[in-house]
């Protein structure tokens, strides 16, 4: 850790990520929760795989994160 400090900087930021996602459990619907996490998960793969990686198909990945919004769209009413 001492090595690299971004190593300490993701681990905390998981961590803590962790368990924001673990407490929200406690306000909200499971499956609700879970689409969030899911939501933003497709969200920053869109963005790292696009900028790290330069990945194709673009239109197929927004595609993917609409229909997990709209879903937790019909999850939330």
């Amino acid at each position: 850790l001492l090595a690299r400090p971004i190593l300490f900087t993701q681990s905390l930021f998981m961590g803590v990520a962790s368990v924001v996602g673990s407490f929200a459990y406690l306000f909200g619907a499971a499956s609700v929760i879970t689409t969030v996490m899911r939501a933003f998960a497709v969200l920053f793969a869109l963005l790292s795989g696009r900028y790290y990686f330069h990945e194709k198909k673009l239109w197929l990945k927004i595609v993917s994160f609409t229909l997990i919004v709209a879903g937790l769209a019909f999850l939330a009413k």
